[in-house]
């Protein structure tokens, strides 16, 4: 049925809310000037549209703006919107500088606070000075030092309207230059909390800040990754509810996995032990700037953030108990198909809305001894840490760990259990579990003895984790200073180590080696908390050189390398019939400080877990030495931990925007940033909906084209399935997913696709953000960790015997606790600038701009009441929004559009004709 608008629609909203962020000084600004003719030496700032591609199929909804253009929006320094076209961000990004620095900034005690100048010429001669964003001089005659390192540049990126309708590509490439560094600390007075840039001639750098709070805004940048990633009725920033039918309603909430819609065991579990140990070792790195929405920084809920986001995970988990009636092996924690949820591409909190979808399929009997025991660490942790806000959800998260535990104990040792439910595991799921599980063991003993020694006085989870004989006895203990005598920290031959491997999703050694550290051994009076005081001594000195051992081969082949420590003379340190080697070496990227060169899928994620474990040596080895343990072994051992950490810093340089490619892999960090994330809720490009017609048409080219056999109806219901799955459904805008860590360079190092179906390059993936928590919150600014108060108040998903239902404590809405804090924030003129609704064909897009920050919905409504149409789009940033309706099977007729934005709305009629 063919329409038109008859009335022309103009919207006005006021809204009383305000844009910022606990982030402001890190988020993407525009440069100083919009200019698209000059080359980057002159002064150009933004890629020309005139070297883009336009699509060799005519066969486009939108190419992309004419040469000249620039954003209606554009205000020099100014924020670029969440709403802004892909094409602008990709003009932006492009247009590349040859000064490189970390975009999000420095701190103040970084002795280097590095960055380079690429110079054709080599011969590293320029001059440079730091300005402010409107090019006033701060400093002046800083000089360059060469390094041995070129840098090349080649991106490619593809461009798409939906899977099916191509958009623009561009390519572009510089060959190998000489690459020179400059060190900003060499340049004194400059000015914190405040953005500058470097200025070499009259190019440019993108905006950086030097602060003690960078990294702690960077860490709260990474935190609205999690919040994204949330599913169920759960408060996001980002998106509506999403999969409330999840095991008809008692599976929601956990996080999604990547940037598709399946919940994995394995990395959400990942993803929970990490949240609730960084939370728990550094409770003063861990700070209230959010409600439990992500877009409330007004008003908190009092919970610190990282606490609070792993407290989202418990609910999952013990929801998880609840649905499989106590039986552990029964319990739920994969949910949804790996090949369906693949195949369709669209906003997660569209999808319960399909006709006839098919219900997501629940994985029992796939919880294997690695899962588990990850879930049971988070739990036990939680169980301590999360008690001065609910102690009755703590006490029941502690009995279902040590239930978690228990079973992954005798699974790992080979038992087998019952099952109230057939096991339903399968090829077509990912992430299976990992035969190589000690180290999860190993870590989940460690935290339920420090989830339960202090009632109990006993040492059996201890002892399952450094002697058990039972378990497992070490031939090699009694020679080597790094092995244990047994448990599951000397399960293996070979030493607990990875066997050359990184920090990930599978491995997670030295998380459990620093956590045994920081919970049970930093110091004397630790120890005599937890039982080792005659013991602590000789465990620690087993945890630092275990660690030192993994650190040293987890890296790649690299054309540098760290020592880590040194001891004795110049071959090492020797007692009777033990010699300890003098020194191990890590080795790294000399350019890129990279401790994880492999270029495969997802380089970043890998690579943030080595450089997660030198921070964690770094904290260790400087406490140890400041202490000035006397180790029972080895004697005069130096400890390198400022040269570990200064490599760290360096690679969050590298990956925050000192690289090949001018752009920071964090998104939502930084001026520049990647705009085709493989990620469906943020990006539309890989849309794979069609209309009805299409699926009756497809439907009967489906039959027209079976081979029939026996089995032709189950084959035909699952393709039916499929079809269905994919109905129209109200089109949506591209929105960065702040703080997700990019894949990276997958093709190799000088190369990076920008491609939403190149998972590789431009994937977001949920272990890799948790490994650069970690990180940051190792370098985030310290703070009083007052304890909150002690309340009794039970939360709705406490367990408090093995049957008790629960309800998904996600519904709650505690983002405006009235005991949060409040924090003074400047004031916001309210308003929104008057915009259009366009119609394309049969679609209707209603467009508004928000000026600030609001939860806003979009409604089209029948004269009888009828709701016909409807948006949720949560809590939207500033800027630009645009709603796209499917009128194809709207009857002619009158109809109300209602804009909801914060508290007050507005609403119009237009009127469709035939």
């Amino acid at each position: 049925m063919k329409k038109a608008i008859l009335s022309s629609l103009l919207l006005v909203v006021s809204v009383f809310a305000t844009d910022q962020t606990n982030y402001d000084l890190i988020r993407p600004v525009y440069p100083m000037t919009w200019d698209d003719t000059s080359s980057v030496e002159n002064g150009g700032t933004v890629y020309s549209f005139s070297k883009f591609t336009p699509p060799s199929s005519k066969e486009t909804a939108r190419l992309y703006p004419a040469d000249g253009a620039k954003p209606a929006e554009f205000k020099p320094n100014g924020f670029i919107s969440d709403t802004l076209d892909q094409a602008f961000i990709d003009a932006l990004s492009l247009s590349v500088s040859d000064i490189r620095v970390n975009q999000a900034g420095y701190l103040p005690s970084d002795p280097e606070q590095l960055f380079y100048y690429i110079d054709e010429s080599g011969k590293c001669d320029a001059t440079y000075s730091v300005v402010d964003t409107d090019g006033k001089e701060v400093a002046k005659g800083g000089t360059l030092a060469k390094t041995e390192g070129e840098m090349r540049y080649i991106r490619k990126i593809n461009a798409y309207e939906s899977s099916s309708v191509e958009r623009y590509s561009v390519l572009d490439s510089i060959e190998k230059r000489p690459v020179c560094k400059g060190k900003l600390a060499d340049m004194a007075g400059l000015p914190k909390n405040k953005r500058l840039r470097v200025k070499v001639g009259k190019e440019l750098s993108s905006t950086f800040i030097i602060s003690d709070e960078v990294y702690s805004m960077v860490r709260d940048a990474n935190l609205k990754f999690f919040g994204a990633q949330r599913s169920g009725n759960s408060e996001s920033w980002f998106h509506g509810p999403s999969h409330m039918k999840d095991g008809d309603g008692a599976l929601t909430g956990g996080w999604y996995d990547a940037g598709d819609y399946v919940k994995f065991s394995g990395t959400m579990s990942y993803a929970f032990m990490v949240l609730s140990l960084m939370a728990t070792v550094h409770p003063e790195l861990d700070d209230d700037h959010y409600a439990y929405n992500h877009n409330q920084v007004e008003t908190t809920d009092g919970v610190p953030d990282v606490l609070r986001e792993a407290k989202h995970g418990a609910d999952f988990f013990m929801r998880s108990y609840v649905h499989a009636k106590g039986v552990i092996d029964d319990m739920v924690v994969t949910v949804g198909d790996f090949m369906t949820d693949h195949e369709v591409w669209m906003h997660c909190d569209s999808m319960d809305a399909y006709a006839n979808a098919p219900e997501r399929t629940l994985y029992y009997g796939e919880l294997g001894a690695d899962a588990s025991s990850n879930i049971a660490t988070g739990l036990a942790l939680l169980s301590k840490s999360y008690a001065q806000y609910d102690k009755a959800f703590a006490d029941s998260c502690l009995m279902v760990a040590e239930k978690l535990y228990a079973f992954a104990k005798e699974l790992a040792l080979g038992g087998s259990f019952p099952h109230n439910k057939a096991p339903t595991w399968d090829h077509r799921s990912f992430y299976p579990s990992n035969p190589n599980f000690n180290d999860e063991l190993a870590m989940a003993a460690i935290a339920l003895h420090y989830a339960t020694y202090e009632k109990t006085g006993k040492m059996d989870y201890l002892e399952d984790a450094v002697s058990n004989k039972e378990i497992a006895e070490s031939v090699n203990a009694k020679y080597n200073i790094d092995f244990f005598e047994g448990g599951w920290f000397g399960f293996r031959e070979s030493g607990f180590n990875r066997g050359g491997w990184v920090s990930d999703y599978h491995n997670i050694h030295s998380f459990a080696l620093y956590a045994f550290y920081k919970l049970l051994l930093a110091d004397e009076k630790t120890g005599k908390k937890y039982g080792l005081d005659d013991a602590r001594l000789t465990y620690l000195e087993k945890v630092l050189f275990a660690f030192l051992r993994i650190i040293s081969e987890e890296g790649s082949e690299g054309d540098s390398e760290l020592s880590t420590f040194t001891c004795g003379d110049e071959t090492g340190y020797q007692k009777g019939d033990r010699l300890y080697l003098n020194n191990s070496k890590v080795p790294y990227n000399g350019l890129s400080f990279q401790l994880w060169d492999t270029f495969t899928w997802s380089v970043n994620s890998y690579n943030s877990g080595a450089t997660m474990d030198l921070l964690f040596f770094a904290d260790m080895a400087k406490e140890i030495t400041e202490s000035k343990v006397d180790f029972p072994s080895v004697k005069n051992i130096k400890l390198n931990y400022d040269d570990a950490k200064q490599i760290a810093v360096n690679n969050l340089n590298f990956v925050l925007g000192m690289n090949s490619w001018d752009q920071s892999f964090v998104i939502g960090v930084g001026d520049k940033n990647e705009s085709h994330v493989y990620n469906r809720t943020s990006n539309p490009e890989g849309s794979n909906r069609f209309s009805k017609e299409e699926y009756e048409r497809r439907y009967q080219e489906l039959l027209d084209t079976t081979q029939w056999s026996e089995h032709e109806d189950d084959f035909l219901l699952k393709e039916d399935a499929k079809l269905k799955r994919e109905l129209s459904d109200p089109g949506y805008s591209y929105r960065p997913m702040v703080g997700a860590l990019m894949g990276g360079n997958a093709l190799g190092r000088d190369t990076i696709l920008s491609d939403a179906m190149y998972y590789v390059s431009v994937g977001t993936s949920l272990w890799g953000a948790a490994n650069m928590l970690s990180s940051l919150m190792l370098l985030s600014k310290e703070h009083s960790t007052a304890a909150a108060p002690d309340t009794s108040k039970s939360d709705s998903s406490v367990v408090k015997t093995d049957t008790t239902a629960t309800k998904d404590s996600t519904d709650k809405k505690d983002s405006t606790d009235s005991k949060g804090k409040k924090i003074s924030i400047p004031n916001a003129p309210a308003g929104m600038q008057n915009l259009n609704v366009v119609k394309f064909g049969s679609m209707l897009d209603v467009s508004y701009s928000l000026n600030v920050a609001a939860p806003a919905t979009v409604k089209l409504v029948s004269v009888s009441g009828h709701v016909v149409r409807n948006y949720n789009g949560g809590n939207l940033g500033a800027g630009s929004h645009t709603v796209r309706f499917d009128m194809s099977q709207v009857p002619a007729g009158i109809y109300i559009v209602k804009v909801c934005a914060g508290s007050l709305s507005e609403t119009k009629m237009i009127k469709l004709a035939e």
